[in-house]
């Protein structure tokens, strides 16, 4: 090759004339064909840039090829759709398998399955196993009233007596229990007053109880408050007293303010209030020599005169 400022040969691969020191630049000769050459090329790459998107980065015979995929917005549209849907989809069997789990807790902890357990054990003879089980129970907030009557019998089976006495006391008050459990539970708890002669628990338990049946049923062993058929205060003629309680129960009664007992007057018939005052005082005693609390009335009865005159 010649330098084109002095016409001196510059060897191959040189980059300045060694003669008069003019840099060299090798270019190659950029004829019309190459330079048509590189327009179609160029135009062939716009064209493909241009294809369908489903035939996009594949060759017209549909073989694979290396060239880059172009994302175009349904693309990006398409792609997020598909998260969603997946996202939905494990969400859904995230859920299925929460509530099946739930179901398989409910069902092997709940009491119903607690209290089958329980019977198991006890007809096993294992009744310390049984009772550990229904413990877990706690009767103020469970509406399982079988299952917790079952513990009070297995307490009496195992002689626990004070734990059997006072989780009877306990589901005789339970707002949700049905007659039927609430009468039960009555039943239990009388019997253990009843087998031991105290009548005053009996009593005491009785004159709170709401229950009718176990009412009717045990009404010889309640405590019934006598009751005034007369309203204490002044009166202008003879008046009638009527005193009535309920059951099978002794009545006595003083007129001086002093507390009745067994040596006071006994009620049979109404008395008869007649001109003077009356400081009554009323008990009475069920069939166990159980006394009621005092029941009292203060009466004054005057002529018509005077009582006119007290009433102006």
């Amino acid at each position: 090759m010649k330098c084109e400022n002095c016409g001196a040969e510059v060897p191959e691969g040189s980059l300045y004339c060694e003669k008069c020191g003019k840099d060299v630049h090798i270019v190659p000769d950029f004829t019309e064909f190459a330079e048509k050459k590189a327009e179609e090329t160029v135009k062939n790459l716009v064209n493909d840039f241009d294809d369908d998107d489903a035939d996009f980065g594949r060759s017209p015979e549909g073989a694979n090829d290396i060239r880059p995929v172009r994302i175009t917005e349904e693309h990006v549209q398409i792609k997020t759709n598909t998260k969603w849907i997946r996202f939905t989809l494990c969400a859904f069997f995230i859920m299925l398998l929460v509530c099946v789990s739930l179901y398989h807790v409910n069902k092997f902890m709940g009491t119903e399955y607690i209290l089958e357990s329980a019977k198991k054990a006890a007809s096993g003879g294992d009744r310390g196993r049984a009772i550990a089980l229904l413990e877990g129970i706690d009767p103020e907030n469970s509406e399982d009233v079988d299952a917790l009557l079952y513990l009070a019998v297995l307490y009496d089976d195992v002689g626990d007596e004070i734990k059997y006495e006072n989780l009877l006391i306990k589901l005789t008050s339970l707002p949700f229990a049905t007659s039927e459990q609430n009468a039960t539970a009555y039943d239990l708890l009388l019997g253990i007053y009843l087998e031991s002669g105290d009548y005053v628990s009996m009593a005491d338990i009785l004159l709170t109880c709401n229950n009718v049946e176990i009412r009717d049923k045990y009404v010889d062993y309640c405590m019934m408050v006598p009751e005034l058929g007369l309203d204490p205060g002044y009166y202008g003629t003879d008046q009638l007293l009527k005193i009535t309680v309920p059951g099978k129960a002794h009545i006595y009664y003083t007129l001086d303010g002093k507390d009745p007992d067994e040596d006071s007057y006994e009620y049979d018939v109404p008395l008869l209030l007649k001109k003077g005052e009356y400081d009554i005082k009323v008990r009475s005693i069920n069939s166990y020599g159980v006394w009621s609390t005092v029941t009292e009335g203060h009466y004054v009865i005057e002529s018509e005169d005077v009582y006119q005159e007290i009433g102006t």
